[in-house]
């Protein structure tokens, strides 16, 4: 044999069909990448309008005694 026979070549790098283990890896990591995606985002948001949903009524809560106390008899 020819040391340029397929036999002796170094082995590269295989071009074959992928196996089903590869398409459920990358379902699995599309599916995970989408969940954190869109819920991360949604719990961001939730956050920041509890923020300031709770700044609002802390607000109008001074107003309303600042008014109370300004209308006191005296």
């Amino acid at each position: 044999m020819s040391p340029s026979s397929p036999e002796k070549a170094i082995p590269t790098f295989h071009f074959g069909p992928y196996n089903k283990d590869h398409y459920r890896d990358l379902r699995r990591r599309n599916v995970i990448r989408l969940l954190l995606t869109y819920l991360l985002s949604l719990v961001l948001s939730v956050i920041y309008f509890i923020y300031q949903n709770n700044a609002i009524i802390q607000d109008n809560r001074r107003l309303h005694l600042k008014g109370i106390a300004e209308n006191q008899p005296k």
